[in-house]
């Protein structure tokens, strides 16, 4: 099953399109730094990272919020659940064929950046973290629009993941504005928002990457540690709903 989603998922034209999108957006600011002269590498770097961390997680939105929508849609669900397989089969086979795909454009991505820009420009640790924890945050996200697919038709679901995403990254600011603000129903929403939303920020070290610090390896296992609690989570209350769906 995950095989099929994965050879599926790399058809989806839409998905194509925001691909190429993407490396057309990543090749063309890379090979406008690299004219320009003056640009100091690790600002080449920075472009680079925060280009990968959105398109790869507006790849994540899209492909979550029609996977499962999308097989309804074709009656292909009916067709599997008619063999002996578990629905949460489903969910899991779904999730690790997308994952497999996303990597895989995820990948190819970086091969552009090299093309363009060179192999030097990996030859830091740090931009390998940064990558690694880029690729988690896209997984994190990608568990999180299927698991609304099981709820939500594919608009609502793009609004809400998107939402969610943003939310998460600018979870370090939701504290001290609900500390800040006097009005009680708002400092309320922010304080909910960031104790229950996933604190996305903390996958993304670009600001490490300009500064040229070191991250702890320490830290990037944490990191990935809560990522993947957080996927966890999302695709057991994934299966939960879609095994209680009427279908």
């Amino acid at each position: 099953m995950a095989k099929v989603t994965c050879r599926e998922t790399l058809r989806k034209k839409p998905l194509i399109i925001l691909f190429i999108a993407s490396l057309i957006f990543i090749g063309s600011a890379q090979l406008f730094f690299l004219l320009k002269a003056g640009i100091p590498l690790k600002t080449m770097q920075a472009v680079w990272l925060k280009s990968l961390i959105g398109f790869s997680t507006l790849l994540a939105v899209y492909l979550g919020a029609c996977l499962l929508f999308a097989e309804e849609g074709k009656n292909k669900l009916y067709s599997l659940l008619s063999l002996p397989v578990r629905r949460g089969e489903i969910v899991i086979g779904k999730f690790i064929g997308g994952a497999v795909a996303l990597l895989l454009l995820l990948l190819l991505m970086g091969i552009v950046f090299i093309a363009v820009t060179g192999l030097k420009q990996f030859s830091s640790l740090l931009i390998w973290q940064a990558v690694l924890l880029a690729s988690w945050e896209m997984l994190l996200v990608f568990s999180l629009s299927l698991m609304l697919s099981t709820l939500a038709t594919p608009l609502l679901n793009i609004s809400l993941s998107l939402f969610v995403s943003l939310a998460g990254n600018i979870s370090a600011s939701l504290k001290f504005l609900g500390n800040q603000i006097d009005n009680l129903v708002v400092s309320f929403l922010a304080k909910i928002f960031y104790y229950f939303v996933p604190h996305l920020h903390r996958f993304d070290i670009t600001s490490n990457v300009i500064a040229g610090e070191e991250v702890t390896f320490s830290l990037i296992w944490k990191d990935l540690a809560y990522g993947f609690y957080y996927m966890a989570l999302f695709l057991t209350i994934g299966i939960i709903l879609f095994s209680r769906k009427e279908l």
